[in-house]
C-alpha cells in the first residue's frame, strides 16, 4: 500500500480497527512491525464462542517511528488513523500511550482468526441482587450476620430513621459512623438492589455479599449466580459450569 487510498480502504474493510487491541510492535532494519487483533465475533455470555482476527502490518522503508510511552496489549484502541506527508503515508494509534509511523509504503498480512470461549468473571466490589427488599430487610439481616449494629446513612451522615428509602445510601455499622463517610453503596432500580463497595471493611462487605443470598440471584462481572452458587464462590472461589451462570429472571 503507498497511497493513502489504498491505506484507508484497507483500515475500512476492518471497521478501522474500532476497538481493536495492539497485541506488539517491532522496530528494526528500516521497519516496523504492529501486530493487531480485532475481535469479529462478540459475546459477553460464558462458555459463549468469540474470535480475533489477527492481523501483521508491516511499515516498509521507515521515515519516523515515535513509540508510545506506555503499551498494553489488552488496550482497546479508539481506531487506527491514517494520514499522509509529502512523500510518506503515516498511521496513529493510542495504545494507550500515542504511536505514530511514517513510512513510504505499508504490507498487511491476515495471520489467523483465533477461536476461544468467554471466560466468566466475578466483581469483587459490585453485584446485583436480582430483587428488591426493603431497606429494613437489609439493616436486620447484616446486623445479625455481623453481630452488631448496622444502620443506613447519607453520605458522611449518621444512622437514618427506619422505613427511609435507602436508593443513594449507604450501609455501615453504628461503631464505624464516627470515623467514616461510606461504606457499602446501595442503589435500588424498579426490581433490583446494586451494592458497591466504598469504605466498608472485609467484615461489613463480607456480610452483605453474605446476606445478599437470601434475597435472590446476584448478577456479577458477567455472571449471574443462584444463591446456593453465590455462597459457594463466597466460601471456596469457586464458579459453577457456565450453563448455570447465564440464566436471569426477566424485567
Amino acid at each position: 500500500m503507498r497511497t493513502l487510498d489504498e491505506l484507508e480502504s484497507w483500515l475500512a474493510r476492518h471497521d478501522d480497527f474500532v476497538d481493536a487491541r495492539l497485541a506488539s510492535f517491532e522496530a528494526g532494519d528500516g521497519r516496523v512491525t504492529l501486530v493487531l487483533r480485532r475481535t469479529v465475533v462478540h459475546s459477553a455470555v460464558p462458555g459463549e464462542p468469540t474470535a480475533d482476527e489477527v492481523h501483521e502490518l508491516v511499515a516498509e522503508e521507515v521515515v519516523e517511528f515515535v513509540p508510545p510511552h506506555d503499551h498494553s496489549p489488552d488496550h482497546h484502541m479508539p481506531d487506527l488513523q491514517a494520514g499522509e506527508g509529502a512523500d510518506h503515508l503515516h498511521l496513529v494509534a493510542f495504545v494507550p500511550g500515542r504511536l505514530r509511523v511514517a513510512a513510504k509504503s505499508f504490507t498487511e498480512r491476515h495471520v489467523d482468526t483465533e477461536w476461544s470461549s468467554v471466560r466468566p468473571y466475578v466483581s469483587e466490589r459490585e453485584f446485583t441482587v436480582l430483587a428488591l427488599p426493603d431497606g429494613g430487610f437489609w439493616t436486620a439481616r447484616v446486623s445479625a450476620a455481623l453481630g452488631v449494629e448496622v444502620v443506613w446513612r447519607a453520605h458522611g451522615g449518621g444512622a437514618r430513621r427506619p422505613g427511609q428509602d435507602p436508593d443513594g445510601c449507604f450501609l455501615q455499622t453504628v461503631a464505624a459512623l464516627g470515623t467514616t463517610v461510606g461504606g457499602v453503596w446501595c442503589s435500588r432500580g424498579t426490581t433490583r438492589t446494586t451494592f458497591v463497595r466504598r469504605t466498608a471493611d472485609d467484615a461489613l462487605w463480607h456480610a452483605v455479599r453474605t446476606v445478599a443470598a437470601e434475597a435472590g440471584p446476584v448478577r456479577t462481572g458477567n455472571c449471574v449466580l443462584g444463591p446456593e452458587d453465590w455462597l459457594r464462590h463466597l466460601d471456596s472461589g469457586v464458579l459453577p459450569p457456565p450453563e448455570r451462570l447465564v440464566t436471569e429472571p426477566p424485567g
